[in-house]
Parts: C-alpha cells; sequence; structure tokens
C-alpha cells in the first residue's frame, strides 16, 4: 500500500534569480535628504532622574527653614 504525499514539492533553485539579487544587478537606493524621517527615542534609564546635564541652584523650596 503506497502512502500518497500531500506537501508541496520543492522547487529546483533558481539560478537566474539568484545571480540577479546580487549587488552587482540591485539598484544603489540613497537617502532623501527633504523625507520625512521620525526621529530616534531616547532609551529609557540611560540618565539617572536625580542627574541633569545643568546645575540647579538650591532655591527656598529645597532648604531647611527650621
Amino acid at each position: 500500500m503506497k502512502i500518497k504525499l500531500t506537501r508541496k514539492q520543492s522547487a529546483p533553485p533558481n539560478l537566474a534569480a539568484r545571480a540577479l539579487s546580487e549587488g552587482q544587478f540591485r539598484p544603489k537606493v540613497e537617502k532623501n535628504p527633504k523625507a520625512y524621517s521620525r526621529k530616534q527615542k531616547h532609551p529609557k534609564g540611560s540618565v539617572m532622574e536625580h542627574q541633569l546635564p545643568f546645575s540647579v541652584p538650591a532655591g527656598e523650596d529645597e532648604q531647611d527653614n527650621s
């Protein structure tokens, strides 16, 4: 008793398509400087909350008046 194969037969390798996918035939894509692009987000946790890139003078609210 022979069991029928239900899966597809794999196609032979397409040598012409592989040759066309090489770098010689690929178009060179240059980024358009006028095109809209999203700005990169800052990674979370890169700067601690209590560190600031500038010095903050102590105000009256932060000093203890007792």
